[in-house]
């Protein structure tokens, strides 16, 4: 798949998720319990929706925390999955959610990441592309500039915790995973294209979680666990990550579309 591809989607249409209760700024949090979640359809429920042609459930096989957790199929053709729209103020916003990926015969890539409204501008986030020299392994691309791949990589057949801090003023981000601050300081993307174009982003929107299926015919599944999003203006920003207590991080992270 071509990078214009992942970010021509929008076009169409935490480290702190172990206690986002702790957020006196929590947007919106949830483990996709029962209630308001019932096993079945995503979409409707609480607010969630969803672009293309992806399958997402509500599910109880594979979760991190409680009963139930999302399923997307990577199955489908073209880019598709779950979002939901929010209108956090900020300046610092922090996302995060628990994400599953499995290792397959014929795996796509992935993405977490967060845009403008009606999915347009984006923010920031991560892409999760297959390795094919280590296949337990997803490498990360960062949705900013030329998309680049940095050098940590992403676990398979595991949940792992993905955060992003984001500072609407500054137009930058940072990304942690697995509580350790891995970039900082990541412009934000600004456009639905490749390349970026850092155009200002003026206000968050979207959160979403996706596959890049192409033209259809992989067969890996993604899994989504914990979502949070906060408004944290009122928690001082680290100067580089602060850590609270056992495994919570601030950062900064952006994600966009892959190729």
């Amino acid at each position: 798949m071509k990078r214009m591809t992942r970010l021509a989607f929008g076009l169409s249409v935490l480290a702190l998720i172990s206690a986002p209760a702790a957020y006196s700024g929590t947007v919106y949090a949830t483990g996709f319990e029962n209630p308001p979640f019932t096993l079945g359809n995503l979409v409707g429920q609480d607010g969630w929706t969803e672009f293309g042609s992806a399958i997402t459930t509500v599910e109880d096989f594979n979760v991190f925390a409680g009963s139930q957790a999302v399923f997307v199929d990577g199955s489908g053709a073209g880019q598709s999955g779950p979002y939901r729209a929010d209108s956090p103020t900020g300046p610092l916003i922090d996302l995060s959610a628990e994400i599953y990926i499995s290792s397959s015969s014929s795996e796509g890539s992935w993405q977490f990441a967060a845009t403008g409204p009606d999915l347009t501008g984006f923010i920031g986030g991560i892409d999760l592309v297959p390795d094919a020299s280590i296949p337990a392994l997803d490498d990360i691309e960062l949705i900013t500039g030329n998309l680049p791949i940095i050098a940590t990589t992403f676990s398979l057949n595991t949940w792992n915790d993905v955060d992003f801090l984001f500072n609407m003023t500054t137009q930058t981000y940072n990304f942690s995973l697995n509580g350790s601050l891995v970039q900082s300081g990541v412009a934000f993307c600004g456009n639905n294209s490749f390349p970026c174009n850092g155009a200002t982003v003026p206000s968050y929107a979207d959160s979403f979680f996706d596959v890049f299926g192409g033209t259809g015919g992989n067969n890996d599944s993604g899994y989504l666990d914990n979502f949070s999003l906060a408004d944290v203006s009122g928690v001082p920003e680290p100067a580089s990550l602060l850590l609270f207590g056992s495994g919570l991080t601030l950062l900064i992270g952006g994600k966009l579309v892959r190729r």
